[in-house]
């Protein structure tokens, strides 16, 4: 309810815009109709007016009410890029699980106490920490893992099915703490689209959380920052080759209030990055060409 409020005060211009706009439209379609119909001037009234007022209320604040989801379409690439607010395991198909290179699933006990996505996985999908483990055991002798390493955990048992992609993309610390950089976000999301492109039915879904979000120890990158990120790094990897249908960038409600993200403007460039983007196509070289800089064959916006 806060964050529904306060995004109706940030529109508050385009709510008031709406209703004058809404009611002269309202008012002329009436004033049409008694050009036609003379019978209904005798209904003219400050009710009428009232109920015009109305109308306009209702239909302005309709027009603004607060999004919980927007969807693009990238521009000649069969994908589209949704971003979502709500629970993610909601969601169909799919789900990316950020965990630390040492694949600790409880940390002294800090990932039971969390609310993450990965304690949310072991209690609803697992049941108890003991069955993922023994599923992870594999990989006891090769740990610690590279940063970006994606392990694919699916179990026809899961209900609806679910499907869920372990992505390496923190490192634990001496004090069971886990941290991640830039760098580390950066490979993760880029190596994520490969795998996926590889690996994954073109026609399904995935869902993707802010991914370094809770770990990162850069102050810069932020909430919307990671959002953007993943939106723009998807299309840069599209570019070429095909990846998926359907990816969803599903944020956490309370994030939009407690982090001050702006879900509009996040929309907005969504909307912009998938029309406005540039592909460049370079001529192909022979294996025995000297060193010489590739010559760009086509430039596409």
């Amino acid at each position: 309810m806060k964050r529904q409020f306060k995004s109706l005060l940030s529109k508050r211009k385009d709510i008031w815009k709406d209703f004058l706009s809404i009611l002269g439209i309202i008012r002329l379609i009436f004033e049409i109709l008694l050009y036609f119909f003379a019978e209904l001037e005798k209904h003219k009234s400050i009710k009428i007016f009232i109920v015009m007022i109305f109308m306009s209320i209702v239909i302005s604040f309709y027009r603004n009410r607060p999004k919980k989801y927007c969807k693009r379409k990238l521009r000649d690439i069969d994908s589209w890029i949704e971003i979502k607010i709500g629970d993610i395991f909601k969601n169909e198909w799919a789900i990316i699980v950020p965990i630390n290179d040492y694949l600790d699933l409880k940390l002294w006990g800090n990932v039971k106490r969390s609310n993450s996505i990965q304690n949310r996985m072991i209690k609803d999908y697992f049941w108890k920490v003991e069955y993922l483990e023994s599923e992870l055991s594999e990989y006891s002798d090769k740990l610690p893992l590279d940063i970006w390493t994606i392990i694919d955990i699916w179990d026809m048992w899961f209900p609806n099915k679910k499907h869920f992609y372990l992505l390496i993309n923190s490192k634990k610390q001496k004090n069971n703490h886990v941290s991640c950089n830039t760098d580390d976000f950066m490979v993760s999301i880029n190596k994520l689209w490969d795998y996926i492109a590889d690996n994954w039915n073109k026609w399904e879904i995935i869902s993707v959380p802010l991914i370094s979000a809770q770990h990162n120890k850069d102050s810069n990158l932020t909430r919307s920052v990671i959002i953007k990120q993943l939106i723009d790094s998807f299309i840069e990897a599209a570019k070429s080759k095909s990846i998926i249908e359907n990816v969803i960038i599903s944020i956490y409600p309370d994030d939009l209030t407690k982090w001050d993200i702006n879900f509009q403007e996040i929309c907005d460039y969504l909307t912009f990055q998938t029309k406005n983007y540039k592909k460049i196509e370079y001529d192909t070289k022979s294996v025995w060409t000297p060193y010489t800089p590739s010559t760009i064959k086509k430039i596409s916006y």
